[in-house]
């Protein structure tokens, strides 16, 4: 998947995941992706404000050699 979108141009991708949820937190960095920052009381969910944490991957610099699950390929 990774090769396919450099292909098409794509040269970094974002995530953002639940800040309190630490285990997929840890997941995206095993896989490569590096913290942006810290999106606080952003999203509203059934009235209650949550926070998020935005990370980004290079994938232009190919040191990204796991899978999304911090699995090395």
């Amino acid at each position: 998947m990774e090769e396919e979108m450099q292909r098409c141009g794509i040269r970094t991708s974002f995530i953002i995941a639940r800040a309190a949820f630490y285990p997929v937190n840890i997941t995206f960095a095993r896989a490569g992706y590096r913290f942006g920052g810290t999106l606080v009381n952003n999203t509203n969910i059934c009235g209650a404000f949550d926070s998020r944490q935005a990370s980004k991957n290079n994938l232009k610099n190919g040191k990204n050699k796991s899978n999304m699950w911090g699995i090395p390929t």
